[in-house]
């Protein structure tokens, strides 16, 4: 998820966030070194905050297209 935000906000920009947080007191662990970690830190902008999770929900709902009531699958158009 870190690569989507990355994408979004550009590499540098998300590198210079965990370097921010790495070098506070206390600093954080390796584990906890993700994006949920960021998103409720708000060490993100908004955008970026908001962008990887409608990624996720958008791969969530076109693997269950029926699930949701979308009209089609790939394999009935093909």
């Amino acid at each position: 998820m870190l690569a989507m935000a990355s994408y979004n906000r550009g590499e540098s920009g998300v590198r210079r966030v965990l370097h921010q947080i790495a070098s506070e007191p206390g600093g954080f662990k390796k584990e906890r070194r993700d994006f949920w970690h960021l998103y409720r830190l708000k060490k993100l902008p908004e955008e970026t905050r908001e962008y990887v999770p409608k990624v996720l929900a958008a791969a969530i709902v076109s693997m269950n297209a029926q699930k949701y009531g979308l009209a089609g699958t790939k394999e009935e158009n093909d």
